[in-house]
């Protein structure tokens, strides 16, 4: 079966196997199951993030080392609406609301949004998590920004990767394209 969506970096792929591993027989994995010390394993780390949905907030529970980088200011226990500028804020909130409400994953590659008028272009997955009563409050993500590696400058990319859209998958395709072993 294809990936879907088509995730090219190797270690985003290795990452989402990771979180699938977390799931009970296909539910919406459990963010107290996911395991760190594979997470670490892989090398995700500086490149992960998690947000929890509060009170109808999105706040940043861990930011990696490159997300702090990109960003450019400490993420940590902010509401997103404070780490990104308006518009950008809009969408981004729109889009993460959208991978709880539905239970979808979320999938860019082209230019990033990293934060007030910051972009990089690299590759995002974002996944739903659980909490302990099964409820879509968490998104686990893992960003790569190839500019904080010196590759692909945004001035440098085409303009039809550019306009690549986020892809949302409903979160059991991610779990049936993700049967196998990493």
């Amino acid at each position: 079966m294809p990936l879907k969506p088509d995730i090219e970096s190797p270690v985003l792929r290795s990452f989402v196997q990771i979180w699938r591993d977390a799931s009970d027989n296909g539910a919406l994995p459990v963010k107290t199951k996911l395991d760190p010390v594979e997470l670490a394993r892989i090398g995700v780390m500086p490149i992960v993030w998690l947000l929890e949905r509060r009170d109808g907030e999105l706040y940043c529970r861990l930011a990696g080392e490159d997300i702090g980088t990109a960003v450019g200011r400490p993420t940590r226990g902010r509401k997103i609406s404070e780490v990104y500028d308006s518009p950008s804020s809009d969408v981004i909130i729109e889009q993460w609301n959208r991978i709880l409400d539905r239970e979808e994953s979320c999938h860019n590659k082209g230019v990033i949004i990293a934060s007030l008028g910051r972009r990089f272009v690299g590759e995002r997955i974002a996944l739903p998590m659980a909490n302990a009563e099964g409820e879509a409050r968490f998104i686990l993500g893992a960003t790569f920004y190839r500019k904080l590696h010196g590759l692909y400058p945004v001035e440098e990319m085409a303009s039809s990767i550019l306009k690549e859209p986020a892809v949302f998958t409903p979160y059991r395709d991610i779990m049936a394209s993700f049967a196998g072993p990493a």
